[in-house]
């Protein structure tokens, strides 16, 4: 794979270590954090399993539609993508009680799932225009500082519970 520069002045290659390294961070992050201090907040299982969903539901939705091979064909004016979360009820539900260590390993798995897709995104791929409805125009790599940048919000969340 080739790395393109990127407008930012950040390679393809360095944006895609980024990710798996992000998800380093957040698993060492989750380690250390202890039980929230209220029923309301989220633990750490929940916090990684919110980006677990947030990387299968949201991340790679989108990148498998930006990423096919006849997307410029499909989409000549490109993709718009509304706002969209997974339900934190549904989320606290569905983790809040697991094991911190098999949520943390289930992440890094779909983290990984989503650099497998961008391993062949050739250059001409990485500057494809798309729309958010809150972004504007976005091309992949802004994607992926997107994604770094919610990673960065919920390491934050876990560093505020190893605080205590």
């Amino acid at each position: 794979m080739s790395t393109p520069q990127q407008p930012h002045g950040i390679s393809a290659g360095v944006l895609l270590v980024e990710l798996i390294m992000s998800a380093d961070r957040l698993i060492t992050a989750s380690e250390v954090a202890e039980a929230p201090a209220t029923p309301d907040e989220w633990n750490s299982a929940t916090i990684l399993g919110h980006l677990l969903q947030v990387d299968e539901e949201v991340w790679i939705h989108r990148l498998e539609k930006l990423l096919a091979p006849d997307y410029v064909e499909r989409y000549p004016q490109g993709l718009s993508f509304p706002w969209w979360e997974p339900d934190p009820v549904t989320t606290v539900n569905r983790f809040a009680h697991l094991d911190r260590a098999s949520v943390a390993a289930d992440f890094l798995a779909m983290r990984t799932s989503l650099l497998m897709l961008l391993r062949g995104a050739t250059p001409e791929v990485w500057n494809l225009p798309w729309r958010h409805e809150s972004r504007g125009e976005l091309t992949l790599s802004d994607l992926i500082l997107w994604i770094l940048e919610h990673d960065e919000e919920h390491r934050a969340s876990l560093l505020n519970l190893a605080k205590g």
